[in-house]
């Protein structure tokens, strides 16, 4: 499949809307494998001419085939540089560019970097100043009256043009867009977005992912300008600046002007991304230019796909608890992907959370999911009232609030929206535990309500405003609205062994009323 897509993206047209002197030549060079020969393409060996070439990417080596395609002959191309050759029968060798007109039908391109080498398409320049546009199809020159006369690049992308910068002579160069071009490299390899190719005369045509991409990366070496199909920016940003070149982020800002546009590219094409991310109505929060997904085919316990459909959060299915997160790394990140927690015995997963879980599932005529310390999860809708301590229960004396009850006979609750650490009576049975005069912990974040296991609360003792929030020393003492000025309760654990639940410490409340230090 890879090498089908690189065969694609090669296999194009590449039309100059200038004059050519047109070399009736054809090197089409595929991708094989599994090829092996000690004979190099030398030109003296093998005794009969290739009728075919391939390059093989395992080891960055052009063979030359037989009719029944064995290898006859190699020749071991440079890796991470662009290869001008000259492949005539059993010759292949790097071309001699001070004067290709003699050659022009024996030339082709290939590029390589670390991993992989591919044939490409684009321009090259030679000893006497004369360009060429050379393609898998047809090899041409190029009419220098043609860009001698074309001195700006408006409807000019992709073209030779004669342009005059600011304190120099005039010079040829490329045009990128209407409005910005670049000259060949002096030195270093560089590699320049091409922008809008239905404009311009280097019509690169792509297939498959990036087919919709109206930009090309052009690789800008001493003597040519070539389509970089291996050009890739690994789902970074990157920017292109003010004369086009593509930079990392860090790069521009180093050593560039402030950079106005920012791609991703992918197999030499790259796509604008005005926005970073883009958040959906599932929850996710994906890269710009992506489709968010719909939710209508949501299934927890289903394959990626399905799963990448549901809301982040906690969904029961046939007496199954499931928590869909968003990844944060990679291609799929901030996508989603679902776990059931809690197997059952002899299965490795994490324990079921006690208490009340948001209910994820959209449209769910249940709002919550109530996991019992008993270990039974059902959904259910909040109570109209406190009922009883440890109740989820909707206030109505404070517009329909969602609220938890943590204390019954003398009624203390709080509001889900006050997010933080509480004590819950469990003296009568209930969501939570039974131990009678003993309180647990649980913690309120995200809308849910979760018992606090013993990994996470191990302090002899805790102190608590009014009503039975835990409350850190730093914040005891502040003054005014610390509980050391305005009254604390005190709550000790009970160490007893009998006396520790299996999932969390159970603990007493020493004090009956709150209680200010005096000195």
């Amino acid at each position: 499949m890879f090498a089908k897509k690189f065969l694609s993206l090669i296999s194009v047209l590449f039309m100059l809307s200038q004059f050519f002197d047109k070399a009736n030549a054809e090197i089409n060079i595929s991708t094989c494998t599994g090829k092996t020969t000690e004979t190099s393409c030398d030109g003296s060996t093998p005794s009969e001419n290739p009728t075919s070439y391939c390059v093989q990417i395992s080891d960055k080596t052009i063979y030359g085939l037989d009719g029944n395609g064995d290898a006859l002959c190699k020749f071991v191309l440079t890796p991470s540089s662009v290869n001008i050759l000259k492949i005539d029968g059993k010759t292949v060798e790097t071309l001699n560019t001070s004067d290709i007109n003699s050659d022009l039908g024996k030339v082709a391109i290939i590029n390589c970097n670390d991993s992989n080498c591919v044939q490409t398409q684009g321009i090259i320049k030679d000893g006497t100043g004369a360009y060429y546009s050379i393609t898998p199809a047809e090899n041409a020159s190029i009419n220098d009256s043609t860009y001698k006369s074309v001195t700006a690049c408006t409807d000019n992308s992709g073209k030779l043009a004669t342009i005059t910068r600011e304190g120099a002579s005039p010079g040829v160069e490329i045009c990128l867009s209407s409005s910005k071009s670049t000259p060949l490299a002096t030195g270093t390899t560089y590699n320049f977005l091409l922008e809008d190719t239905s404009l311009n005369a280097l019509t690169i045509t792509l297939t498959g992912e990036n087919s919709a991409a109206t930009n090309r990366v052009l690789k800008v070496g001493t003597n040519y300008f070539v389509f970089d199909a291996l050009y890739t920016t690994e789902e970074k940003l990157f920017c292109a600046n003010e004369d086009n070149k593509l930079e990392s982020r860090l790069v521009n800002q180093c050593t560039s002007a402030e950079c106005e546009k920012y791609y991703v590219c992918a197999n030499g094409s790259c796509d604008e991304k005005s926005t970073n991310y883009q958040s959906c109505s599932n929850g996710t929060c994906i890269p710009a230019g992506e489709t968010c997904p719909s939710t209508s085919t949501c299934d927890p316990a289903g394959n990626a796909t399905a799963q990448s459909q549901c809301n982040a959060g906690y969904y029961l299915k046939t007496n199954k608890l499931y928590l869909c997160t968003q990844s944060s790394t990679g291609r799929k990140r901030n996508t989603i992907a679902c776990k059931e927690v809690g197997k059952e015995a002899g299965q490795t997963g994490t324990k079921v959370p006690i208490g009340y879980l948001k209910n994820a599932e959209q449209g769910a005529t249940e709002t919550y999911i109530q996991c019992t310390y008993e270990g039974t999860c059902t959904a259910i809708n909040p109570s109209s009232s406190c009922t009883g301590a440890g109740v989820l229960y909707t206030d109505s004396s404070s517009g329909s609030a969602l609220t938890l009850c943590l204390e019954a006979d003398t009624p203390v609750s709080t509001s889900i929206a006050d997010e933080g650490s509480y004590f819950v009576n469990v003296s009568s049975k209930n969501t939570f535990g039974e131990k009678t005069d003993h309180y647990v912990i649980v913690k309120i974040e995200d809308e849910n309500v979760i018992l606090q296991l013993q990994a996470e609360a191990s302090n002899r003792f805790e102190y608590t405003t009014t009503n039975y929030l835990i409350t850190s020393r730093s914040d005891a003492k502040t003054p005014t609205t610390g509980i050391c000025t305005t009254g604390m309760h005190e709550f000790m654990k009970n160490d007893c062994d009998n006396c520790v639940s299996d999932d969390a410490f159970y603990y007493t409340r020493t004090t009956t009323t709150p209680e200010t230090p005096s000195a």
